[in-house]
């Protein structure tokens, strides 16, 4: 171990050099975190919740939208298909408005394989797949997650 310290004394240039390299990793990891820090207000993130149902012969579908995020998000548009991406139902309406935390509601009347939709209404998961695009144009895409029953 003396030989070791003795090794360290006379060679001051490795110790320069292996805190130095020691500073940058940590200035790069600090970089890093404040930079995911930084970016935590502006973050839109959304849960769907659809819910179906029979109304006179119509099938409809409601689509609970919950922002999980800490941004108002406005959603434009909403489309519903099945695992072939096969349109079954769509929302272009007026833009909807969720702030954080909070949740929003819209009815979607399915036009197409009205009886894809009463078979799978127990469980549809991986069944349906609805696209969500908010007035920013970013696209949120949702296959599983929903509630069972």
């Amino acid at each position: 171990m003396s030989e070791f310290i003795s090794w360290c004394n006379l060679n001051q240039g490795f110790l320069s050099f292996v805190l130095s390299l020691m500073t940058i990793i940590l200035s790069v990891v600090a970089i890093v975190i404040s930079l995911k820090i930084g970016k935590m207000p502006y973050e839109r993130k959304l849960r769907i919740i659809p819910e179906p149902y029979k109304v006179k012969g119509k099938m409809m579908l409601d689509i609970i939208i919950i922002n999980c995020g800490h941004v108002e998000t406005g959603i434009e548009h909403i489309a519903i298909m099945d695992n072939s991406n096969l349109v079954l139902g769509m929302y272009t309406g007026s833009n909807i408005y969720v702030k954080p935390e909070e949740m929003a509601k819209c009815s979607i009347e399915i036009f197409d394989r009205q009886e894809y939709i009463e078979e799978n209404m127990i469980d549809l998961n991986k069944k349906i797949v609805i696209s969500v695009y908010d007035i920013s144009k970013k696209k949120y895409i949702f296959r599983n997650g929903f509630p069972i029953g």
